[in-house]
């Protein structure tokens, strides 16, 4: 997946197809308010001069009648929120669509391309095209995951979370049922230092070393899911790879100079009755429990 610099964005909308159809663009007509409503829209980006501006806006202007226009109604993280989405289908619960996030503060706007944007039902009905939409954006009480989980974030489209333990929030895309036994997972981005404009990949998805393996051998970042976890105290990421009763495991990844380091694993065995065995893993060591109640002891 890329995440495009500003300069790319009218490229991107140049391909894409306008009005349903890729014969002329000269069919879409628009009024005056259609015009206000798109210059309006992108009047505050920063790093874009006034041709490459008019050049986009045109572009916008020929998709009017498949393009949402949605403005987040606080900010976030310090930013000032704004998406464009189109090719938007249902799906489980909502619809999911395409979308050019745009992170504005007081000097500079920041660009990135989510390819899955989530809306839900009610937001997704109550909105509609050649107007700018307002959404809150509130991020719910869950039953099932605590404040140190992705998890949290399972109801809005994207987030800021530290993911790095450098004391910073990088921006997380959330991507609907691709995680495990179809949770959401998430793309974790970082402020790019060489594009002031725009977002790049955080060091996550390379490979790392490992305690537990042979030297010469990699441990590749699972995919992270709603269930990965973050131990500030001790900078541990902790990833759960499901498998029911027969094989669940807890990966610790250690996290120095924003290098992680697989440093212990747990995998989890029970049967159908109440007793279970959990099996850490070690650089060093390996170590076997068991427990007469693995849910009274929640070992996983």
């Amino acid at each position: 997946m890329k995440y495009l610099p500003i300069f790319l964005i009218s490229l991107i909308l140049l391909c894409a197809i306008g009005c349903g159809s890729k014969q002329s663009k000269q069919l879409c007509s628009y009024t005056t308010a259609d015009s206000l409503l798109v210059k309006s829209f992108y009047a505050d980006m920063q790093g874009m001069n006034s041709e490459e501006k008019a050049r986009f806006i045109a572009d916008a202007l020929a998709e009017l009648d498949s393009t949402y226009y949605i403005k987040f109604t606080s900010k976030i993280n310090g930013y000032s929120v704004k998406a464009e989405v189109k090719s938007i289908y249902p799906c489980s619960g909502g619809y999911i669509g395409s979308a050019i996030l745009l992170f504005t503060n007081d000097s500079i706007t920041r660009t990135v391309f989510h390819p899955m944007f989530f809306f839900t039902d009610s937001i997704f009905n109550g909105m509609h095209t050649r107007r700018l939409n307002y959404v809150d954006y509130k991020i719910g009480n869950s039953d099932y995951y605590n404040s140190n989980q992705l998890g949290q974030f399972s109801d809005v489209p994207f987030a800021f979370f530290d993911v790095d333990f450098d004391g910073n929030k990088e921006l997380i895309l959330r991507h609907p049922f691709i995680g495990q036994r179809f949770r959401s997972a998430y793309a974790p981005l970082k402020e790019s230092l060489s594009d002031a404009n725009s977002f790049e990949e955080d060091y996550i998805y390379t490979p790392i070393d490992s305690f537990i393996m042979k030297s010469d051998e990699y441990a590749y970042y699972p995919i992270l899911d709603d269930q990965t976890e973050f131990d500030y105290k001790n900078k541990e990421i902790i990833v759960s790879m499901s498998a029911g009763y027969a094989g669940s495991e807890k990966l610790y990844y250690k996290v120095n100079n924003r290098t992680p380091l697989l440093c212990r694993k747990e995998v989890y065995y029970c049967g159908y009755d109440t007793l279970a065995k959990r099996i850490t893993y070690t650089s060093h060591d390996t170590i076997t429990q068991y427990f007469n109640n693995a849910n009274e002891y929640k070992i996983w």
